[in-house]
């Protein structure tokens, strides 16, 4: 089974499904960040692309989705969408439909708690989401735990919307199993639904050992200051020297740098993220402008031994586009939503979603071993 084309609506996620693929198959994966001069090829191999949709609304959005399904032709699809399904998700879906082909869309996560019950989707501390009211107006149908359906209605030939409720891990496999029966079928949905999907389409080869050094050294650029974030941080100085810059519309860039490369040489442990509130509208982007400043001249200079770690999709995809990297690789280290990955010149890169994580994420990351795997 051939998979052209798998993209991702933003960084993070196209990270997150790459290492739960990688993880599931023991496969390496790429990701790559989708321009207009590099889009996905006819043959895109095993990648996934960012394709930095999750801000584009409306004929904006659709023209971009619908060029990228011409230029795949028949290959199998699949698209990565945020399982607390925020984002334009409605969008994607009316473009997708758009290719006169069925999908498939199942944005749970059961081993992070987030379900589809009785047509529901459902998340810890979120607003329940009724996938009836998130895609009226198309042509949607609910199998609920039928998934035998899902073969039903797609082998009808018909643009069609197809949801169905998973609580388990066993039902997602269960869900994945059909979905990879039908190739015209594109499966929409969280990375851990699309991973199943992939990793079950891979064929048996043998592996390589890939190691992976320890992320024992942080250089953290964090697009998001909020509460979540700023109790991460004080733990992570609780457990070890670390140097903690704002990036505000005024900061001085070349006083940053330079404290910031000191703790990295002295193996410290080095922040930079944006201020929790900005003024005037401009402040934003001139606070972006030194926060980018600061984070690329800090990495080309940093000691090789420093691991990258970036917050948020839209922060990781302006930090490595800054940093001309445009894409990665999985390394075999697994962390729960966490995506270990590596460049083409070795700097190890962490990423996680914006908000994501318990206090004690970072503090425990640094203290982890990561494991090899082989991969392949």
């Amino acid at each position: 089974m051939s998979w052209a084309q798998v993209w991702s609506d933003d960084l993070s996620g196209a990270a997150e499904l790459a290492q739960a693929w990688s993880r599931r198959a023991q496969v390496l994966v790429d990701v790559r960040l989708a321009e207009a001069a590099t889009e996905p090829g006819a043959e895109a191999g095993r990648a996934v692309w960012d394709l930095d949709i999750r801000h584009l609304r409306g004929e904006t959005l659709t023209r971009r989705l619908s060029t990228l399904m011409a230029g795949a032709g028949s290959a199998r699809l699949a698209l990565k969408l945020d399982s607390q399904l925020r984002g334009p998700v409605r969008d994607y879906a009316e473009a997708l439909l758009g290719s006169g082909r069925p999908v498939v869309l199942c944005a749970a996560h059961p081993a992070l708690g987030r379900i589809t019950e009785g047509g529901v989707q459902r998340v810890p501390g979120a607003r329940p989401r009724s996938l009836g009211a998130v895609f009226a107006g198309l042509d949607h149908h609910h199998v609920g735990e039928d998934h035998a359906r899902v073969n039903e209605l797609s082998a009808r030939g018909l643009p069609a919307l197809i949801t169905a409720d998973v609580t388990s891990v066993t039902a997602l496999a269960g869900l994945a199993t059909y979905c990879r029966s039908d190739p015209a079928i594109i499966t929409a949905g969280s990375a851990e639904f699309l991973a199943e999907v992939l990793a079950g389409s891979e064929p048996a080869e043998a592996a390589t050992d890939d190691l992976v050094p320890d992320p024992i050294q942080l250089f953290a650029v964090l697009g998001t200051h909020d509460a979540v974030t700023a109790g991460q941080l004080d733990a992570l100085r609780e457990g070890g020297e670390t140097v903690v810059l704002t990036a505000g519309p005024t900061a001085d860039v070349s006083s940053a740098i330079a404290a910031l490369l000191a703790a990295l040489e002295r193996g410290d442990h080095a922040v930079v993220h944006l201020p929790a509130e900005v003024g005037a509208p401009g402040e934003l982007e001139a606070a972006w402008d030194r926060l980018l400043a600061i984070a690329e001249a800090t990495l080309d200079r940093a000691p090789a031994r420093t691991t990258l770690l970036l917050s948020g999709g839209h922060t990781a995809r302006r930090v490595l586009e800054r940093a001309g990297i445009d894409h990665l690789s999985t390394t075999g280290a697994a962390s729960q939503a966490l995506a270990h990955l590596r460049t083409p010149a070795g700097r190890d890169v962490i990423t996680k979603p914006g908000s994501y994580g318990a206090r004690a994420l970072l503090h425990d990351l640094v203290l982890t071993t990561a494991s090899a795997s082989p991969l392949r």
